[in-house]
């Protein structure tokens, strides 16, 4: 693991454009979709829903008030000991495991 640290510190890591903050758009638990206004009034409760990618391949996955601290690629995502694979795709960040699935914006854009 040590190889590992040396390697993206001297490089950028993969997938570097993709950091920053992403706000839910979409969300599918055990194949069961979440509808817009579901998450609109759980917006309007306070309830967001955020992801944060930093540059150096950490960052910070907020469910709802729960955050978790992640580790990221241009491929995958783990955070709270399970691992996402992430897809960009039409300017939005996919993170999907089993029949699971979050949808991301950029913050402070319009779905």
């Amino acid at each position: 693991a040590a190889a590992e640290s040396s390697t993206a510190e001297s490089r950028e890591a993969p997938g570097a454009d993709l950091a920053g903050t992403y706000e839910i758009v979409a969300m599918v638990s055990e194949g069961k979709e979440t509808t817009d206004e579901d998450l609109a009034l759980m917006k309007s409760k306070g309830l967001n829903c955020t992801l944060t990618l930093e540059p150096g391949g950490t960052g910070v996955l907020d469910l709802f008030g729960e955050k978790t601290e992640l580790t990221w690629d241009a491929e995958t995502i783990s955070a709270g000991g399970k691992t996402y694979s992430c897809t960009f795709l039409e300017g939005k960040l996919i993170l999907a495991n089993g029949s699971s699935s979050l949808t991301f914006a950029p913050a402070g854009q319009e779905p």
